[in-house]
């Protein structure tokens, strides 16, 4: 049995993009406190290494043809 139909699937290179920092910071100051009248306290400050956020739109074509 030959087959009748045959089909080519073809998907391209898009672009990517990382809208989104890897690295988040917190700076020196905490909340304000009454007890000091309304002026921040210190803390120590905080790094964290993140995931960055990637972006891309996938693009294929499907094209299908009677076979050979």
């Amino acid at each position: 049995m030959k087959p009748t139909a045959r089909g080519i699937l073809a998907a391209s290179a898009a672009g990517l993009r990382t809208p989104t920092p890897g690295v988040s910071l917190d700076g020196p100051l905490g909340a304000p406190d009454p007890d000091h009248l309304g002026l921040p306290g210190p803390k120590r400050p905080q790094a964290a290494a993140l995931a960055p956020l990637v972006r891309t739109v996938p693009t294929s074509d499907l094209e299908t043809g009677s076979g050979a």
